[in-house]
């Protein structure tokens, strides 16, 4: 199930992401490096309930103990005149539930979202080797636009960033 993330949602997030964290290399922070608390979480929760211009989505595991957050998708906007119409978007699952349309729902809600709002264009960066995301993003309709070289570190090593967009 995918739905807007409500503060509920803070400490099954904070939760997600100390998972994510550990599992995955993809996202920007190292394992044990975010330092957010649960009412800094509720915050901004909050801000993207009352924000015209954010949005975070959550997927859903109703088949847990409980229903918890397995995977999210934000969406922001710059409030820039000469580029308020773009949305920059961040996705992430948990492995355990990649590969089973989740990605591809959690995009689409933000796309809708977009719409509705009358943006213009989506866009996000990739790691160039996230061959998974890639295709992902690609099956939605994103194009590569260039490289961002050297732009993270892992382990040691600096690898290059894609950058993807979609008109919409």
């Amino acid at each position: 199930m995918i739905r807007e993330a409500i503060v509920e949602d803070a400490e099954d997030l904070l939760d997600l992401f100390e998972l994510l964290d550990r599992e995955t290399e993809f996202l920007l922070f190292e394992p044990g490096e975010r330092q957010t608390t649960l009412e800094q979480q509720r915050r901004r929760l909050e801000h993207f309930r009352d924000s015209s211009a954010q949005v975070m989505f959550v997927c859903l595991d109703g088949e847990a103990d409980g229903v918890n957050v397995v995977g999210f998708c934000v969406g922001s906007s710059d409030v820039l005149a000469r580029t308020q119409h773009t949305v920059h978007c961040v996705i992430a699952l948990a492995q355990a539930h990649t590969g089973k349309g989740n990605g591809s729902a959690l995009m689409l809600s933000l796309q809708a979202w977009a719409v509705e709002r009358g943006f213009h264009r989506l866009e996000l960066t990739v790691v160039a080797h996230n061959h998974i995301a890639i295709r992902l993003y690609k099956s939605l309709g994103f194009a590569s636009e260039g490289v961002k070289r050297d732009a993270v570190k892992l382990d040691d090593e600096f690898v290059d960033e894609l950058m993807m967009a979609k008109i919409i």
